[in-house]
C-alpha cells in the first residue's frame, strides 16, 4: 500500500496499515476535541478509507462498529492539524476532503485505525492500484505501488520489458479447459423432493393430478389418503 504524501518512512505495507490510538495512565484514548492522537507517525492519506476497532468492542461515542470513515490528516490545510500523529475523522471522502471532521468523545477500549485495501477499489485512495494522469500519453495507465526499493520492483521488467524474451520465454503456454467425465449414476446426481398432502385437506378424490419431468428434475408425489 502506498504511504501518504510527504512521508519520509521506508517501512511498507503490503494489505493493511494500523495504528494504535494514544492512550493515558488511567486507560482513557488521546481524543480531544475531535483530534484523535496516535502513538506513532501515520502514513494515512487525506480522505483515506479507514475504520476503527476497539480491543473490547467499544467505541467512542459518534462512531458504530463494522463502518467505513474516512481520515482527515494533516495534509489537508483546513484540518487544523501539524503533525502527523493525529488525525480527525469523516463520514465521507468528500467531508474528509473538506475538513467536515466527525464529532466523538475519548470513550471506548484501547483503539486502532487501520485501512484496509479490502476497503478499496482500484484508483480509491490509498489503494496500491492507482491511474497516473500524466499528461505524457505513454503514460496514462494503471500502475501497481510496489516497494520502495528500486530492486525490488521487477514488475515492469519482467511483463513490459522482457515480455515473450527474457522472462516469459517465446511463448506462453496456451490456455484450456479439460472437461471432467461425470462418474457418478444418476441416482447420485438427481434433485429429490417429495411432497406429502394430508388426505384431510381432500373432500374428495382429485380430479386431475399431473406430473412433469423438465431435464434432469424429478418428483415423486406421495398423497396420503
Amino acid at each position: 500500500m502506498p504511504n501518504g504524501l510527504g512521508f519520509s518512512t521506508t517501512k511498507q505495507y503490503s494489505s493493511e496499515k494500523l495504528f494504535r490510538v494514544d492512550r493515558s495512565s488511567a486507560g482513557i484514548n488521546s481524543i480531544t476535541n475531535n483530534v484523535i492522537t496516535l502513538t506513532a507517525p501515520h502514513t494515512f492519506d487525506n480522505a483515506e478509507s479507514v475504520r476503527v476497532i476497539s480491543d473490547n468492542g467499544r467505541l467512542p461515542d459518534g462512531l458504530d462498529p463494522n463502518t467505513v470513515y474516512f481520515a482527515i490528516t494533516d495534509q489537508n490545510s483546513s484540518a487544523g492539524l501539524t503533525t502527523h500523529n493525529t488525525i480527525k475523522l469523516a463520514k465521507t471522502e468528500t467531508d474528509a476532503k473538506n475538513a467536515s471532521a466527525l464529532t466523538i468523545n475519548n470513550l471506548g477500549g484501547t483503539l486502532s485505525v487501520v485501512s484496509r485495501v479490502s476497503d478499496k477499489n482500484s484508483g480509491d485512495i490509498g489503494h496500491p492500484i492507482q491511474f497516473d494522469n500524466s499528461p505524457t500519453q505513454s503514460r496514462r495507465q494503471w500502475y501497481i505501488n510496489v516497494s520502495t526499493a528500486s530492486t525490488d520492483n521487477k514488475i515492469y521488467d519482467d511483463v513490459v520489458v522482457g515480455l515473450g524474451v527474457t522472462a516469459l520465454g517465446s511463448a506462453t503456454p496456451r490456455s484450456f479447459i479439460k472437461r471432467r467425465s461425470d462418474t457418478r449414476s444418476n441416482v447420485d446426481t438427481l434433485y429429490r423432493v417429495r411432497h406429502v398432502i394430508p388426505a384431510a385437506l381432500f373432500f374428495k378424490n382429485p380430479t386431475l393430478l399431473m406430473v412433469q419431468q423438465t431435464l434432469r428434475f424429478k418428483l415423486t408425489l406421495d398423497l396420503d389418503h
